[in-house]
């Protein structure tokens, strides 16, 4: 199953919301305050297959890294909860493909 970490900068109720992938949060399993580079760290040491975040800086910092680790950079401004985790799932299909693509970043 996909492997997905949820920012800081994102709601944690979506990693208990998306059924369809094992998520888990920055808030979860580092803490509220991590900075990117433990985040970074946490992903290649527990082989995270996805970031997903709304900060453009961490995900350039991904796209240019040397390793499988890929970004979701989240450019929806503010949208409620519900709306976001409804966005998320209808890009379901468009994730798993992203998943298995060369491509690093995939901007939604």
């Amino acid at each position: 199953m996909l492997k997905i970490l949820i920012d800081n900068n994102l709601p944690q109720l979506i990693s208990k919301k998306l059924l369809n992938f094992e998520c888990k949060s920055v808030r979860e399993v580092l803490s509220a305050d991590a900075k990117d580079k433990s985040i970074f760290e946490y992903c290649i040491d527990h082989r995270i297959n996805i970031l997903m975040t709304k900060d453009k800086n961490f995900a350039w910092l991904i796209n240019n890294s040397k390793n499988n680790l890929k970004v979701i950079l989240l450019q929806t401004g503010n949208i409620s909860i519900n709306n976001l985790l409804t966005l998320i799932s209808e890009k379901h299909g468009a994730i798993e493909y992203f998943s298995q693509s060369k491509d690093k970043i995939l901007i939604i």
